[in-house]
């Protein structure tokens, strides 16, 4: 796995279609607003199966219609590019909510 540079970061994040963002923490972060608490959860149940996918989890933190999902490559504690690919995964499966 390749450890990305911040302006790799910032470069890949400018070209998404969410509002990723990175946190304090050194993760990649998207917040999310959904309907209720049904529809929260349906997309909670979609980023469960990328990860298994993938083999990469992310932390997710939901309340009611709210979900925030941050990750990053804990063995490197680093973003690298295994999170830009979850990145991907998760943008593709938003858009086609």
């Amino acid at each position: 796995m390749k450890i990305k540079s911040q302006n790799q970061i910032n470069r890949f994040l400018n070209q998404q279609n969410q509002n990723w963002s990175t946190d304090d923490d050194g993760y990649l972060k998207l917040e999310l607003v959904f309907k209720n608490y049904i529809e929260t959860y349906g997309q909670v149940s979609k980023i469960a199966l990328i990860s298994e996918q993938l083999n990469h989890h992310p932390t997710m933190i939901v309340d009611y219609n709210k979900l925030v999902i941050k990750i990053k490559t804990h063995s490197e504690n680093a973003i690298t590019d295994k999170d830009f690919e979850f990145v991907e995964k998760i943008n593709q499966t938003l858009s086609t909510s």
